[in-house]
């Protein structure tokens, strides 16, 4: 019986049906939808998402810098302190990435970034920190320590964020980097958008330039934030109900808290989300505003403010 093999323009080959997948490196880059489809569902990797167009991000800073600075680590906030050292140390500009995709928390989590950079100097830079070495399909895999062991004085302490660099994989258009070299794997095989609640609410968003996506913990409801960039720059948050019926009451109460009451920490909602226009999608409630400080959400998941919208109970 003859076995077709599968190839999916998101970068993923499958060699043969039943057989484990090999590594490929993606040439194009396609929106948060498409980013998703292409990172393993799994329960650290659900947890927390952030990703980012980074060419609509740059875009954005060129024109405006101070109206990039709440979107711009957007997508890897996990390392962008160290940019500048990164920079130094490795030849590796993360800004000049076209996208950025971080999943999971630390210690557990990936990050990927995509675009065409000097992975050569990058390579050869890595060698010099006497990382070891190997090859896994399209890509180069470095290891610099055990599996999320931090080590204060090791051979990546000086360039990022304790263990963040313990596996690092590489190709012409992919960098990835996580504490474990499992789950660099993470962006191998499955898809997040498997999971009903990082669908819809990625869904909800649509077409954003930057986004982070929170699940549900304990009583802490599902939230995602995003931002739309373009000639009318829009910042969106999306929270999940239970139901549509639930979304419909979700609305009118969120319609009424964002006119006159404060967050948690005391800032008007007016000001975070001035003009806001509420609506439901489905069993989700999407509010959009055009704020004069893109990105303030990111800012408001980041202080609790956006858990502290609504009450399920």
């Amino acid at each position: 019986m003859k076995r077709t093999c599968l190839i999916l323009a998101a970068g993923l080959t499958l060699a043969g049906c039943g057989e484990s997948p090999v590594p490929t490196a993606a040439t194009t880059v396609g929106g948060l939808a498409l980013a998703l489809a292409t990172v393993e569902n799994n329960d650290d990797s659900r947890t927390y998402v952030e990703y980012a167009d980074l060419t609509k991000v740059a875009a954005l800073r060129d024109k405006d810098a101070r109206k990039a600075r709440m979107v711009e680590f957007v997508g890897y906030s996990g390392i962008g302190d160290y940019r500048i050292k990164i920079k130094e140390e490795l030849d590796l500009d993360l800004t000049a990435f076209k996208e950025a995709v971080t999943v999971g928390r630390p210690p557990t989590a990936s990050a990927r970034f995509r675009g065409a950079y000097d992975n050569g100097a990058v390579n050869a830079k890595l060698s010099g920190r006497k990382a070891t070495e190997s090859k896994s399909g399209d890509f180069t895999v470095w290891r610099t320590n055990e599996d999320d062991k931090i080590e204060m004085d090791g051979p990546m302490s000086d360039v990022g964020p304790l263990n963040q660099f313990n596996a690092i994989r590489t190709s012409p258009t992919e960098f990835t980097h996580s504490a474990s070299g499992a789950r660099l794997g993470w962006f191998d095989q499955g898809s997040l958008l498997d999971d009903p609640t990082i669908k819809t609410l990625a869904t909800c968003l649509d077409d954003v330039s930057a986004a982070i996506i929170q699940a549900a913990v304990e009583r802490r409801p599902a939230v995602a934030a995003g931002v739309r960039i373009g000639d009318d720059t829009t910042d969106i948050v999306c929270l999940r109900a239970k139901s549509e019926e639930d979304a419909g009451e979700l609305r009118k109460q969120l319609e009424a808290t964002l006119k006159g009451a404060k967050t948690a920490s005391g800032t008007p909602w007016s000001k975070i989300l001035p003009g806001a226009t509420v609506e439901t999608v489905g069993d989700t409630v999407r509010i959009s505003a055009k704020s004069e400080t893109p990105g303030m959400v990111f800012s408001a998941l980041s202080r609790g403010d956006l858990d502290m919208l609504v009450n399920f109970e």
